[in-house]
């Protein structure tokens, strides 16, 4: 994309640190989120997509997988 815009390649470093993650920081471990971390994760980015897009639902519906086996959790994103 940035190609086709600009008719010249990006630079490496800049484009390095965002797909690279924890390869490029010593002694960096990458830590699964937690149950509540996921879900307030998926809860920020629904919302954020409601906030921009005039299509998207009031609600949620989001489906937790565990060992205990599936949980089904609705959560609102807005009230128009």
């Amino acid at each position: 994309m940035y190609l086709h815009e600009h008719h010249k390649p990006m630079s490496t470093p800049a484009v390095a640190q965002l797909i690279i993650g924890f390869k490029n920081q010593v002694g960096a471990v990458a830590v699964p989120p937690t149950r509540e971390r996921a879900i307030s994760i998926i809860k920020d980015v629904f919302i954020s997509a409601a906030e921009r897009d005039i299509y998207t639902g009031d609600s949620v519906i989001v489906n937790i997988i565990d060992k205990d086996g599936v949980h089904e959790e609705r959560f609102p994103l807005r009230r128009d």
